[in-house]
């Protein structure tokens, strides 16, 4: 195999790496769950269809992680967090299938406390025939077979499936990293209640702090979040780097969502 495919291949992968930490960063959480900005409907849909395209297989139902997200943050480092990274990786894993079970079939009341979460549901974005399809079992199946029929037609086999695994599971893998990671390791610029932590470090040269903003959305100041959740800007010190929302100021400018006003604290 040529050097030049080899090196489209990578570049392939690590594109939509980018694209999917920015839809999860963007979509998921910090329009669906936290609302820090608004569009039209039209462009909710354009969104729905590029967050899918850019997970695959690993789209999650939009309304399902927005509800998860925030009994995250209500219940976080306790036996209820429906990811808790206190219980390991097995445990943490156990959890988010529990927790992404139970609410898409309805089971709100699984967790203690959670009547408001029950009565937000109603307001979350929500496109449920699409969803139905896209995050179907057969749907799933049918970007890994798409994903495995590219490979094989370009002759790659080895090591390269092990880069197949990262494309079938990239947005549960992203996921996973945020919200086990960012509860053991990196720096705190927060007392939060609870363990969460800005993954990386402060003396780390700008251009890391960019690629691996790229890499993971923003989502890598996950201490910085938890102590303000209503800020779209997850970058807290003239140090940091957030490139999810510096994407959402692009955007912002050109008309296609509308920012909302940042709290003071």
């Amino acid at each position: 195999m040529g050097t030049g495919l080899v090196g489209i291949i990578l570049l392939l992968t690590v594109s939509q790496c980018v694209l999917a930490a920015f839809c999860q960063s963007f979509f998921y959480h910090r329009y669906a769950s936290h609302r820090h900005c608004t569009m039209s409907a039209g462009a909710e849909r354009g969104f729905f269809i590029l967050t899918w395209i850019a997970l695959g297989p690993g789209y999650m139902t939009v309304w399902v992680y927005a509800v998860m997200h925030r009994l995250h943050h209500k219940h976080s480092d306790t036996d209820d967090d429906p990811h808790p990274a206190h219980l390991g990786i097995f445990g943490m894993l156990r959890g988010m299938v529990a927790a992404n079970l139970a609410i898409s079939q309805g089971k709100y009341a699984y967790l203690p406390g959670n009547e408001p979460i029950r009565d937000a549901v109603r307001r979350l974005p929500r496109w449920d025939w699409f969803e139905r399809i896209a995050a179907s079992y057969w749907m799933r199946a049918a970007w890994a077979f798409l994903y495995f029929g590219v490979y094989w037609v370009l002759g790659l086999g080895g090591w390269w499936y092990g880069l197949l695994v990262l494309n079938v599971f990239m947005g549960p893998i992203h996921g996973f990293a945020i919200n086990y990671f960012g509860h053991f390791l990196g720096y705190r610029n927060h007392e939060t209640n609870d363990t969460s932590t800005n993954i990386g470090s402060r003396i780390l040269p700008y251009w890391m702090k960019v690629l691996l903003s790229l890499l993971l959305g923003g989502e890598e100041k996950h201490n910085n979040h938890h102590d303000k959740q209503g800020r779209p800007n997850f970058a807290h010190t003239a140090d940091e780097v957030d490139t999810t929302f510096a994407a959402m100021r692009l955007l912002d400018r050109l008309g296609i969502i509308r920012l909302r006003p940042s709290p003071a604290s």
